[in-house]
């Protein structure tokens, strides 16, 4: 290996938060985490948002609009329960982006 280059690539991410009624301050960090990201978004990245509690919602598609990701963080005013399933989000945030972009999900 001769040497080391910095790369300024697009990213394309999901961001996937826990929106359930279990803590306010809990809420409040999430939010103020997620509008940190939304933050360090470059016109290039494509993002989309996602919350879950007891089931999940897609709050934003993919865009590069960071506004758009910054309105979907603000909209999070009322959780709808208390409990929370992180695995099915994730399980279903998986199989739902691969299905719909047309990726296979294997290997």
């Amino acid at each position: 290996m001769i040497g080391f280059k910095r790369v300024e690539a697009p990213i394309t991410a999901l961001l996937l938060c826990e929106f359930a009624a279990n803590s306010y301050h809990f809420i409040y960090d999430m939010k103020n985490a997620a509008w940190s990201f939304a933050q360090q978004l470059r016109p290039q990245d494509y993002v989309a948002m996602m919350t879950f509690d007891m089931h999940t919602q897609i709050v934003t598609d993919f865009t590069q609009d960071k506004n758009q990701i910054l309105q979907g963080i603000n909209s999070l005013m009322i959780p709808g329960f208390r409990e929370s399933n992180v695995f099915d989000a994730l399980y279903e945030d998986w199989t739902g982006w691969t299905a719909s972009k047309g990726k296979s999900t294997s290997s």
